[in-house]
């Protein structure tokens, strides 16, 4: 969950380098706000994912910061954790009641911080919700994270991956149909993974019509289906003599299953193995080859000016 940039709220100096600190070493991004109304301006000038929101503060304390921020319809779903040393029933109850995501006392153990920021980031993981059509990127949200909480939620919904062209259907949480070009089932999804790029759109409580109607445990597809890619990662990361980005090369004679996918050069090494049409691990050794063959080239850095 790299990426995400989390507002602390505290008008502690010492408290807000402690947090950041625990929370840089998890590669979240960090900003401060030293009381509410600070909070408040920097939440409408920085969008932060998630809030870690002290109560005791001079001014405007944080039960009342929260109370503005959900009457704020920009910055009303950001989630809300309060962290605090009041650690009182009665007290953990009104921040709740008040739209608090989750409320942590002082002194507080960094590794359940940490598991309970992901949990809430999870929950929300910078979605944009209207109407029963949720969007994002796949460069801040992991696909596999996209996916579970559908599963968690028993989610109907029809997931379109434009930057693969490739689409997911879930009914009630359960994997119905994947597709990815001519390819579908787990041998799509495989090829999504692998590549793992570009915006996503879900639409929630619609499914096409002509879908075949078979449902598979969502999990039990993803266990196979992240074993196999996580080989063919491992496979790449090994060969360290092979580009990373690569256009045809000098004897260039149009590989088979190539030919087609380097229309613009040049193509990442992962988009060329999704993209052809043999098992992964049979296209990856035919990228290979070609490399070996000079069929195939690293590619020269491009000249944007």
């Amino acid at each position: 969950m790299a990426g995400f940039l989390i507002l602390i709220t505290d008008d502690e100096p010492m408290q807000r380098e402690l947090l950041e600190e625990y929370l840089k070493l998890s590669h979240y991004r960090v900003t401060h706000a030293k009381d509410g109304n600070q909070c408040l301006e920097m939440m409408q000038q920085h969008e932060p994912d998630l809030v870690l929101l002290d109560i005791q503060m001079p001014g405007m304390d944080g039960f009342a910061t929260l109370t503005q921020i959900r009457k704020i319809p920009a910055i009303a779903d950001t989630p809300v954790l309060f962290l605090s040393s009041l650690d009182r029933q009665h007290l953990k109850v009104k921040g709740l009641e008040l739209g608090a995501d989750d409320y942590i006392t002082k002194p507080f153990h960094p590794p359940e911080l940490l598991a309970r920021v992901k949990a809430s980031l999870r929950r929300t993981m910078r979605y944009r919700k209207t109407e029963g059509l949720m969007a994002g990127d796949l460069a801040n949200v992991a696909l596999t994270d996209l996916l579970q909480s559908m599963e968690l939620g028993a989610k109907t919904a029809a997931i379109r991956l434009d930057g693969m062209k490739a689409n997911i259907y879930l009914e009630d949480g359960a994997l119905v149909h994947a597709s990815m070009g001519p390819f579908t089932g787990e041998n799509a999804l495989e090829r999504m993974f692998l590549m793992e790029k570009g915006p996503f759109k879900v639409q929630f409580d619609q499914l096409p019509e002509d879908l075949p109607k078979r449902s598979t445990p969502l999990m039990a597809v993803l266990m196979n289906v992240l074993a196999e890619v996580d080989e063919i990662n491992a496979h790449i990361n090994r060969m360290s003599k092979v580009p990373v980005s690569l256009e045809p090369g000098p004897s260039w004679d149009s590989p088979p299953g190539l030919k087609d996918l380097m229309t613009d050069p040049p193509t990442p090494l992962r988009d060329l193995t999704a993209l052809m049409g043999g098992s992964l691990k049979e296209n990856l050794l035919a990228v290979v080859d070609a490399v070996k063959k000079g069929k195939l080239k690293p590619s020269k850095p491009r000249n944007l000016s």
